[in-house]
């Protein structure tokens, strides 16, 4: 028999369809949590947020990540009750869709300021640990542009020098050139042509993060460094908060491509391992703080400074 949400909540969470609903997503509305059951199975995000919101320290920490994208704490007393209901996993996530806030022009506001801090913390702490000024600068997977704008600025590139690359074009830039990947999966990018790259919270969304590596690779001259940072997922609680917190963003954005499922969650040394195989040497790593609820390390990397090393050759 199938578990009932309350019908009090039912009642409250219809009238908050009601309010928040104008201006959010169309295609989120007909299919709330759509994106992440695509991706990931319903069961195992579903447990992971419970199991999260049972424990108050992850709870905490959860809140503090989601607040400045919804702008208020409004939907933490409606989340609580939600993770105590009976529901099926499926259903739990659906319902989770309707819990967070989405839409209006003070959210828009919120987003863009998150948006714009964490392009800028992204940029300084990229900057920090990237050696020079690099003259030819690529930002892979890059969204919406934000973090490669920022180091574009810093470095003071011409749009020509700095590139920024993600399944689909990012916006236009007058400080970057926007590409996407060719025809046969390549970036359309000289061999051993750019100084420096990014892979900046971006390969445990990737299928195949041992391509993407290999292909930042072939684009790098010798001597070129690539910056990674991204997840220390090393322990099953880790992997739980992050499935959990991920799904709180997909929430958050509706079907905004902003916050895609992740498909790798992975611990620093086996990304350090993924990325020595594919011909880069590890130049400095950096743990995550201890502060930061998205337990984010930094490896900065670099191609052998002889040309012509063994992962160059074309996928």
């Amino acid at each position: 028999m199938r578990a009932r949400f309350p019908a009090s909540l039912l009642v409250a969470y219809g009238l908050l369809l009601g309010t928040a609903g104008a201006g959010g997503s169309s295609q989120a509305a007909r299919d709330p949590g759509v994106s992440c059951a695509q991706t990931r199975p319903a069961n195992v995000t579903a447990r992971a947020l419970v199991r999260v919101w049972a424990d108050p320290v992850q709870r905490s920490q959860a809140i503090k990540v989601i607040t400045p994208i919804v702008g208020a704490e409004a939907w933490v007393p409606r989340l609580d009750e939600l993770m105590k209901s009976p529901l099926q996993s499926l259903e739990l996530l659906h319902m989770l869709q309707l819990t967070i806030p989405r839409g209006g022009q003070d959210l828009a506001a919120a987003r863009q300021r998150y948006r714009d801090e964490r392009a800028a913390a992204q940029a300084d702490h990229a900057a920090n640990l990237i050696p020079g000024r690099p003259r030819r600068f690529l930002d892979i997977g890059s969204g919406d542009g934000a973090i490669a704008e920022e180091l574009a600025r810093r470095w003071r590139l011409d749009p020509q020098h700095a590139w920024a690359l993600d399944l689909s074009p990012p916006p236009a830039s007058p400080h970057v050139t926007s590409i996407t990947y060719n025809g046969r999966g390549q970036i359309p990018l000289p061999p051993e042509s750019i100084d420096a790259a990014t892979l900046v919270m971006v390969l445990h969304h990737t299928k195949n993060p041992a391509s993407v590596l290999r292909k930042a690779y072939q684009v790098l001259r010798p001597g070129g460094c690539l910056l990674i940072r991204d997840h220390d997922a090393g322990r099953a609680a880790d992997v739980r908060f992050l499935q959990a917190l991920h799904q709180l963003l997909i929430a958050a954005y509706g079907d905004s491509p902003d916050y895609p499922p992740p498909r790798q969650l992975r611990s620093r040394a086996q990304w350090e391992s993924l990325a020595t195989a594919e011909g880069f040497t590890v130049v400095k790593a950096v743990p995550p703080n201890p502060d930061n609820p998205f337990v984010s390390f930094t490896l900065v990397l670099q191609k052998s400074p002889r040309s012509g090393a063994a992962s160059s050759s074309a996928e």
